[in-house]
């Protein structure tokens, strides 16, 4: 970007997870939009769209970025939802973020072949997956052997 007052037009996708940020040329002399940022404020703007960054070596230099462009996986992060899968079973919710279990909230048929594989994958709507780059995740997961012979259902 040169030196100069651009207008931006911000525009979030919670379908597809993306935001788009366009620059707007010749809005008229009454409207302005200025903005400036130092290499900290550029690397927290990144990770708040779930953006791959790097903590800058120099975080209170100011330089130019082009903040124009499409950000993908971009999502609320209260909004995140967790589906598992077991050896091919049906796909299906698991929990919300931050959501709290005392006891197992799904079990699953045992496998029927010899491999077994567990999936786990997040979503906020649940069909587009996402990626939370900075977020934890704890997951507990217990084997549990003969459970219809050691408990009643």
């Amino acid at each position: 970007m040169t030196k100069g007052e651009y207008h931006l037009d911000i525009v979030y996708d919670r379908k597809n997870a993306t935001v788009k940020i366009d620059r707007i040329e010749d809005l008229g002399e009454d409207v302005y939009i200025s903005t400036k940022y130092n290499n900290l404020a550029w690397y927290r703007f990144l990770r708040m769209l779930n953006q791959p960054a790097e903590y800058p070596v120099h975080p209170n230099f100011y330089e130019v970025e082009n903040p124009n462009g499409t950000y993908e996986n971009v999502f609320d992060s209260d909004a995140i939802i967790v589906h598992a899968s077991f050896s091919g079973a049906q796909n299906s919710f698991l929990c919300l973020a931050n959501d709290f279990y005392e006891k197992p909230t799904k079990l699953y048929e045992p496998p029927s072949g010899s491999i077994s594989d567990f999936q786990v994958w997040f979503t906020t709507d649940g069909r587009k997956r996402i990626v939370p780059l900075y977020h934890a995740f704890y997951l507990e997961l217990s084997f549990i052997y003969n459970y219809y012979r050691t408990v009643k259902i």
